[in-house]
C-alpha cells in the first residue's frame, strides 16, 4: 500500500475499512458559515430561493441532493439547470433575469460558477443575492459574494478535492446541523453523492472515499425507484454493484439527458415518483444509445482527419481538432477517446451560433495540467474553466491558429523537461504467473474499493497465457474476447476494448502470450465471469 500513499497502520485500516470515518466538519470550509446563515434566512422567510446547476451528472445530483433539503425548509425553491445547447455552460445573464423574472431573490449555484464574476454583478444589479458553491479551479478573480468552494487558496478545509455534489453534500450538512434536521435526508442522498464523485472523476482518497463507500452501500439496497429502473436498463445487479459499473453503467446514461436533449429528464429520474421512474430509466437508455452512436460517427471522422493531417507531417504535441458543426454534447467523450487511442491532450472545437465564437473542451493526461496550461491565455476566451484533467471554454474564432500554435509549444517544453512525458509504456505492479488467476485473487482486489482517479485497479503483468478462442464483440466487431486457460487448466476471459491493440494485435488461438491488464469479476445480466481488461500483449 506504500506506493498508493497509504503507510501506517491507521492509515490502512481506514483505507480498507467497510465503515470509513474519515469525514470534516463543514463549517472550516470557507464562506460555508456566512452561506448557511444566508440561505437558512430566506428560507425561513419565505424568500424564493432559485438551486442553479450545470447539465451533467455532477450538476444534476447536486441540484437534487439541495432541492430535497430546502424542500425541508420552505416551499419556496425552485431550480434552473441551462440547456447546453441555449444557454451553455455556468451561470449567465440571460438565465439570471428569467430567474429574476420568476420571482427568485437568490441564486445557490451547485458545481458552477467560480470565475462567474459578470454574472454574479449582473445579477445583484436586479437586487438578488448570490451564494457560489463549486469545485472547480479558481482564476485570480473571484466573484463579488459568498463562495464555497474548497479550492480557494486560503480555505482551510483539510481536503480540496471533492466533487460538486460533494461540496453540495457539506453545504446541506451544515444546513442540516442549524436547523436540527437530523441525518435521515444525509443518509438517503448519499447514494447520489457517490455517483457524482465516481462520475466526475475526483481523486478517490481522503474524504471521498468515505462518501463513495456509503454511498455504493445506499446503492446496493437502492430504494430510489429512478435508480433501480435505471440499473434495470444497464443490466446491473444492484447488490453486486461496483465503482465500474457506476462509471460505466449510471453515469453517462444520467449524462445523456445533458448531453442530447434535456437534465431535466435525469432530475426526475433522480427525483421524481416511482410512477415515472420505468419510463424516465427507458428514455434515458434510448438517449444513451443514441449519444453512442454520434459519439462514434464524430470519433471515427476525427480519427480519420487526424491521421490524415499527420501523415508525413510534424507530429502536435497538442491536438487541436476542429470538428465543424457537430453535436458539442459528446464532443468531451469523443476528446476523452482521441486523448486515450493518440497519448496526446486533446482539445475538440465545435461551431456556435455566433460565428465570432468556438466552443472548445478539452481532455488531458498525467502530467500537463489543462487548466494552468491554459490560463495564460484567459483574455483569448470568452468564458474559460476547467481543472487538471479537462476544460470547457467559448474561444475568439480568430485566435485558433494561436491558440493551436501556444499549447503545442508549451507542452513540447513539458516534453523536454519530463522526456517520459508521452511514454506509452504499461506500468504494472506485480508478475504473476497465469495459475494466480482465481475468484480469491479478483475478490481480493475488489476489496480496494471504490476504485477510480489516484485509486485505480491494480495492473498485473499475467505470464503464460494460453489462448483458447478468439471472437469478436461489439456492434460493430471492434472488441476482441479471448478465452482463456491458466498453467493450471483455471479458465477465464480476456477482453480487449481498446480497438487499436484489438485491431492491431496478431495473436491467435493456441499462442501461449504474457498480457498486461486488470483482474476483476465480471457480473452482467446474471453471468459471473473472472475477466482480465487487457491493455497490452505480448
Amino acid at each position: 500500500m506504500n506506493d498508493r500513499g497509504y503507510v501506517t497502520e491507521e492509515e490502512i485500516e481506514e483505507y480498507f475499512s467497510p465503515k470509513p470515518r474519515l469525514t470534516y466538519d463543514p463549517f472550516t470550509m470557507k464562506g460555508m458559515n456566512e452561506a448557511v446563515n444566508l440561505i437558512t434566512e430566506y428560507a425561513g422567510a419565505g424568500r424564493r430561493i432559485c438551486i442553479y446547476g450545470d447539465y451533467d451528472c455532477d450538476g444534476v445530483t447536486s441540484v437534487s441532493l439541495m432541492m430535497a433539503l430546502l424542500k425541508k425548509l420552505t416551499d419556496n425553491v425552485t431550480y434552473f439547470i441551462p440547456s447546453r445547447f441555449k444557454d451553455g455552460y455556468g451561470l449567465n445573464n440571460d438565465a439570471i433575469d428569467r430567474i429574476h423574472a420568476d420571482g427568485a431573490e437568490l441564486i445557490v449555484t451547485v458545481d458552477c460558477g467560480c470565475n462567474a464574476c459578470e454574472q454574479v454583478e449582473h445579477a445583484k444589479s436586479l437586487g438578488m443575492e448570490i451564494i457560489i458553491t463549486d469545485h472547480h479551479t479558481m482564476d485570480e478573480r473571484i466573484p463579488d459574494c459568498i463562495v464555497v468552494n474548497p479550492k480557494q487558496v486560503d480555505d482551510s478545509y483539510p481536503f480540496s478535492g471533492l466533487c460538486g455534489c460533494g461540496v453540495a453534500f457539506k453545504l446541506a450538512q451544515a444546513i442540516s446541523r442549524k436547523c436540527d434536521l437530523g441525518k435521515d435526508l444525509l443518509n438517503e442522498v448519499l447514494d447520489i453523492v457517490g455517483i457524482a464523485t465516481i462520475g466526475d472523476i475526483v481523486p478517490l482518497r481522503d474524504e471521498n472515499r468515505t462518501l463513495v463507500k456509503y454511498g455504493m452501500n445506499k446503492l446496493r439496497r437502492c430504494r430510489r425507484s429512478g435508480l433501480r429502473n435505471l440499473l434495470a436498463e444497464a443490466g446491473i445487479d444492484p447488490a453486486g454493484i461496483n465503482s465500474r459499473d457506476i462509471a460505466f453503467g449510471i453515469v453517462p446514461r444520467i449524462n445523456s439527458a445533458g448531453r442530447l436533449r434535456s437534465a431535466d429528464i435525469a432530475l426526475k429520474l433522480l427525483s421524481g415518483d416511482a410512477g415515472e421512474a420505468l419510463d424516465l430509466a427507458g428514455e434515458l437508455n434510448r438517449l444513451n444509445e443514441e449519444r453512442k452512436s454520434i459519439q462514434n460517427a464524430i470519433f471515427n471522422n476525427a480519427v480519420r482527419e487526424i491521421d490524415a493531417r499527420e501523415a508525413g507531417a510534424q507530429r502536435d504535441n497538442f491536438i487541436v481538432y476542429y470538428a465543424g458543426a457537430v453535436n458539442e454534447g459528446v464532443t468531451g467523450i469523443v476528446a476523452g477517446k482521441l486523448r486515450e487511442v493518440y497519448n496526446r491532450p486533446v482539445i475538440i472545437l465545435t461551431d456556435m451560433e455566433d460565428c465570432n465564437f468556438v466552443k472548445g473542451t478539452g481532455r488531458s493526461m498525467e502530467g500537463i495540467h489543462l487548466h494552468d496550461l491554459l490560463s495564460p491565455c484567459i483574455d483569448w476566451f470568452k468564458s474559460f474553466g476547467g481543472h487538471a484533467g479537462a476544460c470547457g471554454f467559448t474561444l475568439y474564432r480568430d485566435r485558433i491558429d494561436d491558440l493551436t500554435e501556444y499549447v503545442n509549444n508549451a507542452v513540447g517544453k513539458l516534453a523536454a523537461e519530463n522526456p517520459s512525458l508521452f511514454d506509452t509504456t504499461v506500468k504494472t505492479e506485480a508478475v504473476i504467473d497465469s495459475s494466480d488467476i482465481s475468484l480469491e485473487l479478483a475478490e481480493g482486489i475488489d476489496a480496494m474499493e471504490p476504485f477510480g482517479a489516484d485509486n485505480l485497479r491494480p495492473l498485473f503483468t499475467v505470464e503464460n497465457v494460453y489462448i483458447r478462442k478468439i471472437f469478436a464483440m461489439g456492434k460493430e466487431n471492434q472488441y476482441r474476447k479471448l478465452q482463456c486457460e491458466g498453467t493450471k487448466g483455471n479458465r477465464f476471459e480476456g477482453v480487449i476494448f481498446d480497438t487499436g491493440l484489438a485491431a492491431s494485435s496478431s495473436i491467435k488461438e493456441g499462442d501461449t502470450v504474457a498480457v498486461k491488464g486488470d483482474i476483476s469479476v465480471n457480473r452482467w445480466n446474471g453471468r459471473t465471469t473472472l475477466q482480465i481488461d487487457i491493455k497490452e500483449l505480448s
